[in-house]
């Protein structure tokens, strides 16, 4: 691994963790559930520095029309100006490569059902939206990163072989975390490279569960052996083998697990949704990444305020989301992730 020059990193380190105090934490997102209306909600989130519609008259609901194109500007902004800040941008592509995997997924989805696809895009990629297009009609995929360039090409056959949209998924997030490995391994930092294995794990727990879930069938057996990423501290066996084992078996090996608080905490619960099983993976992942909040310099402070703001975002939306299906605030507080701050 490549040794990191931490002191490349110190002004933009200190001025990054300046960031992070304007960060939508626990505590500000308790002071949005207790928010009245709609015009109290964008008043606060006005204090915490968003942009907030002009125009308009907005009541209790806050319609998706008008969150969305909100919380996606914060979000571009703060990218933006930590890819300023910091000597080397590349360690943003462990964030952006997941917006590109998104974004082929989409366009290839699009693409074979002659729909366009320019709604679905998120220009938060290493490779502008624009681009894509020109890729599609091409079937040239080099922009890409190498593992998503082939899998795209992979998908494209997959797809037309058996006309199941969901080998365009199987297909690319097993491509879009081998590009992450190989990202993290040119990065050369543990930190960094332990969120990773992290994140697979958790992810392939999830789907087992879900597959668990499905009954055991030839088909759930072939969807799991698919659907399983490539990369994790888990060998690949510890979650095929759940399938025929069962779910308490699974939950039982997985609170012996480096994860043991998340299968501890499910086992515990009462056979709770997989909803719940995923807030809960997504919370274990956060508790391990607060730990670069003890790191005074490096590219790792970048990712995870970057991280940070992704969580603040999607707390926000759940909020929003709640409010409108017309659920109480500690409905919704049951759903929230935990801050990064």
């Amino acid at each position: 691994m490549p040794n990191l020059n931490t002191n490349e990193y110190t002004f933009s380190s200190v001025r990054i963790r300046a960031l992070e105090n304007d960060l939508v934490g626990r505590e500000r997102i308790d002071q949005l559930l207790e928010t009245q209306n709609g015009e109290q909600f964008l008043s606060m989130l006005s204090g915490f520095g968003f942009t907030v519609p002009e125009g308009g008259e907005i009541r209790d609901q806050i319609p998706s029309s008008v969150f969305e194109p909100m919380l996606r500007d914060v979000l571009q902004r703060a990218y933006a100006t930590v890819a300023e800040d910091i000597p080397d941008a590349s360690v943003l592509n462990l964030l952006r490569y997941r917006y590109d995997c998104h974004n082929i997924k989409s366009a290839l989805k699009c693409a074979a059902r002659g729909l366009p696809a320019e709604e679905l895009m998120i220009p938060l990629g290493s490779v502008p939206v624009g681009e894509y297009p020109e890729m599609l009609r091409k079937h040239e995929y080099a922009q890409l990163p190498g593992h998503m360039a082939a899998g795209a090409l992979e998908a494209e056959k997959a797809y037309a072989a058996s006309s199941n949209p969901q080998v365009i998924d199987l297909v690319l997030d097993k491509a879009c975390y081998l590009d992450l490995e190989a990202l993290c391994l040119a990065q050369g930092s543990e930190v960094l490279t332990n969120d990773l294995l992290t994140r697979s794990d958790l992810t392939n727990a999830m789907m087992t569960l879900r597959v668990i879930r499905m009954g055991d069938s030839p088909s759930s057996a072939s969807l799991l052996d698919t659907a399983l990423l490539p990369v994790g501290r888990l060998n690949r066996s510890f979650f095929t083998d759940a399938r025929s084992e069962g779910e308490d078996v699974f939950l039982e090996k997985f609170s012996y697990s480096p994860y043991y608080r998340v299968g501890r905490a499910f086992l515990e619960g009462g056979n709770p949704s997989l909803s719940e099983f995923e807030r809960q993976c997504d919370n274990e992942r956060m508790d391990r990444l607060r730990g670069i909040r003890f790191i005074s310099v490096g590219p790792e402070v970048a990712f995870g305020y970057l991280e940070g703001m992704e969580t603040a975002i999607r707390n926000i939306r759940i909020i929003l989301t709640g409010r409108n299906a017309g659920l109480d605030p500690n409905t919704i507080r049951e759903r929230i992730r935990d801050s990064y701050v």
